[in-house]
């Protein structure tokens, strides 16, 4: 079990139990059994760019209690860094306290991150682009993690983070780091949802915005579709 030690912003710890063998839902593997808890593993959130040397791909880690994140970790092994947060106990980067942005996207303008074939506020469409290249087939887009996008919404560097997948290893821990920052976590719609199971796309914002992205995304929202293989 993990103790309290997160609210005084140190990483919280696992103390030992007789009772290790929770289920685990994972990208690559799961061992999952009826059960109110279970650990929601991505061993590495951002395959492609650790490929290229880019150092944003990041190991992801939650404990979830019927269907709630109560625990998360989120590291970062390029740079050292390490987020945490416990439910009620607040969300830190390497002990220092952190809080979602100011910015309401009227006053003073809000940064976004969304790709894949269902488009960001502004209909970009990101895997529609790579038709405009010379050789569609084998262009490939380059978008942002999700654990590194909701690491930087918890931190108050970016506004919102639209997540378009199902997979819940990829939004399940940085979904309690934006809430304990005092952001906002939805599924595409507005709506709560589990994080043990299959979601429904996910909205991680700092609040303010959180509404009118839910809007604008529900009226310009495309299916994800697969990319044809080259023949």
């Amino acid at each position: 079990m993990a103790d309290g030690r997160a609210s005084s912003g140190q990483p919280p710890k696992v103390r030992q139990s007789r009772r290790l063998d929770r289920p685990v839902l994972g990208e690559e593997a799961s061992s999952l059994r009826p059960s109110s808890r279970c650990w929601v593993i991505d061993p590495i959130d951002g395959t492609q760019q650790l490929i290229f040397g880019v150092p944003v791909s990041m190991v992801s880690i939650a404990l979830v209690v019927d269907g709630q994140p109560q625990v998360a970790v989120a590291a970062n092994p390029a740079t050292g860094e390490t987020y945490w947060a416990t439910a009620g106990g607040g969300a830190y980067r390497d002990g220092t306290a952190l809080l979602v942005s100011p910015r309401d996207g009227r006053s003073n303008g809000a940064i976004v991150c969304g790709g894949g074939s269902v488009p960001t506020p502004a209909s970009l469409n990101a895997d529609g682009l790579l038709d405009l290249t010379a050789d569609a087939l084998t262009s490939s887009r380059f978008p942002w993690p999700s654990v590194f996008s909701g690491c930087k919404v918890a931190e108050g560097s970016w506004d919102a983070d639209l997540y378009s997948g199902a997979m819940p290893h990829d939004v399940a821990a940085v979904c309690l780091l934006v809430r304990e920052a005092g952001g906002k976590v939805t599924d595409r719609l507005g709506r709560a949802q589990r994080y043990d199971q299959e979601v429904n796309g996910c909205v991680l914002s700092n609040g303010l915005i959180h509404h009118d992205l839910v809007t604008q995304w529900a009226e310009s929202y495309l299916p994800r579709t697969p990319r044809p293989s080259p023949a």
